[in-house]
């Protein structure tokens, strides 16, 4: 009888629980030297939903405030005291289908890999040693409707890489 009880107990709490629920993580970060001047950040991430398309972009915007509602991924890269490397270029890759050559679309109810790729370097004379990458806005959309949502900032201190050493 017990048993009974603790099964449809646990049946019950599994059916109220959303069904919808959604992930995104932040599996790895690397800061990789390329010269005494240059550098490659690599951000691992995953999206996906269990209700609904989403739409990931696929270009990064240099100093991208968060919540801009941009169809491009916001990051910077600084240094312990908060200056910025000189020039930086990123691109997010994944084997998820592009759309009109801005997105990523991921299925619903599918989990995706993204790599933030980010290079950057500084001026002939100072070092890429210390700096780091962030990713300052992480919009994503749902749905051709294409909903609106965007990580926090509370949520995006994950998708920042180590300084270089």
């Amino acid at each position: 009888m017990k048993q009974n009880i603790f099964l449809v107990m646990t049946l019950f709490v599994a059916l109220m629980l959303p069904n919808g629920a959604h992930a995104y993580t932040s599996s790895q970060q690397t800061a990789l030297r390329v010269n005494d001047t240059s550098a490659l950040f690599v951000i691992d991430f995953s999206f996906g939903h269990g209700e609904h398309d989403t739409y990931i972009p696929i270009f990064g915007t240099t100093n991208q405030e968060n919540d801009t509602k941009a169809h491009t991924l916001g990051y910077r890269v600084i240094d312990d005291e908060g200056n910025e490397a000189f020039g930086t270029a990123a691109l997010v890759l994944s084997s998820a289908k592009v759309v009109d050559n801005t997105f990523y679309r991921v299925p619903q109810g599918v989990k995706q890999k993204f790599t933030l790729l980010v290079v950057a370097t500084v001026p002939s004379g100072n070092s890429i040693d210390n700096y780091r990458a962030e990713v300052t806005d992480l919009p994503f959309y749902w749905d051709d409707e294409m909903q609106y949502l965007h990580l926090n900032p509370s949520e995006l201190q994950y998708y920042t890489t180590p300084a270089v050493e």
